[in-house]
């Protein structure tokens, strides 16, 4: 049977967006492989390495009742649309949420611990209230904070992360649009039968902000004032503003989550758009947009650059060496080599490096074991400087190029 906690315990956890004292003591405790962090710190540049088989830990008694026996070896699995998982500096720990497309359509929530190699869960899925019958959802659903939850919290039937997932390292908690109320394919007939229209009313239309505490293990919802975003929507998180960069349907937003407040941003000569992928470039403050290949593979994709100072959109280049595709790849930015990270396995698999200062693309292909196929999940740890790929089985690692240091200054005679 799946655990249910008591809506009282539930309220007592309701999610506020206010800047945390210091944050709670990161549990469960792992203890670090030691052989395997000197392995990683002796990882040659531009070079995989193939980790020992993972561990996975947590909550995962529903993994069973649910049926998916093999996640206790393997972890969450990646699932299309959701491939980017949100580094998280203050837990050292990367953050993974999302559905997959009408597979693991559940919203489970996970963290992976390098120095461990462990898949933990943070949050066991609820059962999803796709196609329920009104008794059903009457016992396990309920309206809160002007959206559909479980009765522990979560969204009934969670959809795509899509090019969403981040973390907001001063509030703590991760993030992503949801343009679909958090209840995709959930029958709002059904529901307004079960819980009754004076509550369905209570239901908010789209859009919102699903957020995750890691720290309390809860969902919340931001609905106050949040841009209207379509289904595949890109987000990033601005430290300097300590705000939500949000971008969709031809329309580019500055959330505030402290103050609740949307700012429009320009789209004049903007880029982007339905399967984009986006990353953005702490050291140039810019937000960089890769659109899709065409339907069959055409290569129509394009590079677009946005300057956060300058609120400007710039087509850097008409050309990109892949398209970005936020079904089956994950964009990041490498800290250390100053490069956005590009990975898709559409068309084919392949890395890409961007310099946003010199406009330049640069191939990389690695040395070592080549990770497998699979449904993949991606993210850069800066603790460890490398490229963590998960393959819904294993997890690889690589350390990319750095670029060279500038030359020293000639003395004047």
């Amino acid at each position: 049977m799946l655990r249910r906690l008591p809506v009282a315990l539930v309220l007592a956890f309701s999610f506020t967006l206010v800047p945390a004292a210091e944050p709670a003591k990161v549990e469960p405790e792992l203890a670090p492989d030691e052989e395997l962090l000197a392995r990683i710190k002796a990882l040659p540049e531009n070079t995989w390495m193939k980790l020992p088989p993972l561990k996975v830990a947590g909550d995962v008694e529903w993994v069973t009742a649910m049926n998916w026996k093999s996640m206790l070896q393997v972890g969450p699995y990646g699932r299309d649309f959701s491939d980017k998982a949100a580094w998280m500096p203050d837990r050292k720990r990367a953050l993974f949420t999302g559905g997959g497309h009408n597979v693991r359509p559940l919203n489970d929530v996970w963290e992976y611990d390098l120095a461990s190699n462990t898949w933990v869960c943070l949050y066991g899925a609820d059962e999803p209230a796709q196609g329920k019958k009104p008794e059903w959802m009457k016992e396990n659903l309920v309206v809160r904070d002007g959206a559909l939850q479980t009765r522990r919290g979560g969204p009934p039937r969670l959809s795509h992360s899509f090019d969403g997932l981040n973390y907001d390292s001063a509030r703590r908690v991760a993030f992503m649009p949801e343009s679909l109320r958090g209840a995709v394919f959930v029958d709002g007939k059904v529901v307004q039968e079960a819980l009754g229209a004076e509550v369905f009313a209570q239901w908010k239309p789209a859009p919102f902000f699903l957020t995750f505490d890691p720290y309390a293990r809860t969902w919340g919802y931001v609905t106050a004032n949040v841009p209207k975003c379509g289904r595949d929507p890109s987000a990033r998180y601005i430290a300097h503003l300590k705000s939500w960069w949000v971008s969709s349907g031809g329309a580019v937003s500055l959330y505030d989550p402290e103050k609740k407040t949307a700012r429009a941003l320009s789209f004049k000569n903007g880029g982007g758009g339905y399967g984009s992928s986006t990353v953005y470039d702490p050291d140039t403050r810019s937000v960089v947009a890769i659109t899709p290949l065409g339907p069959k593979g055409e290569p129509t994709a394009k590079t677009w650059v946005y300057s956060v100072e300058a609120d400007t959109w710039a087509l850097a280049q008409a050309s990109a060496p892949t398209g970005g595709c936020s079904a089956s790849g994950y964009f990041d930015y490498d800290t250390k080599a100053k490069r956005c990270v590009l990975y898709t396995n559409r068309p084919k698999p392949g890395f890409w490096l961007y310099d946003v200062a010199a406009n330049e693309w640069t191939a990389v292909e690695p040395a070592g074991e080549t990770p497998s196929g699979g449904y993949v999940i991606g993210y850069y740890d800066p603790e460890r400087d490398v490229l963590v790929h998960y393959n819904s089985k294993d997890v690889y690692i690589c350390r990319l190029k750095k670029p060279a240091a500038p030359a020293a200054p000639t003395a004047s005679k």
